[in-house]
């Protein structure tokens, strides 16, 4: 189960549970959505369709803030769906060699 609580007036956690909790957050901002950590792969369809309805714009960044599976497993699902593109290969690795990752992202829809 795939849970949306609103934290506060521009932020949003979606929420899941696989052995352990998984946590995404939405931010609105003025020209449109950052989401901070990705999740599992299993968890793209419900954050895209939130990010949807919440009608704040595309999806514009998003903030990874360390490489383990349950933060940046539904990049490359999103990716694939063509739901964004994102910097060049060579950009990211580049960014992730500090402690998190800031993966820009245009929005293709």
């Amino acid at each position: 189960m795939i849970r949306v609580e609103q934290v506060s007036a521009n932020i949003w956690c979606i929420k899941a549970w696989l052995l352990i909790p998984l946590r995404v957050w939405i931010v609105r901002e003025e020209d449109g959505v950052t989401l901070v950590d990705a999740g599992m792969p299993f968890m793209t369809n419900r954050i895209m369709a939130f990010i949807k309805q919440l009608n704040a714009g595309p999806l514009k960044r998003i903030l990874l803030t360390h490489g383990h599976s349950d933060h940046v497993g539904a990049v490359k699902k999103s990716q694939r769906q063509n739901l964004y593109q994102s910097l060049p290969i060579e950009s990211r690795f580049r960014i992730w060699k500090g402690k998190s990752c800031i993966l820009v992202v245009k929005s293709w829809k």
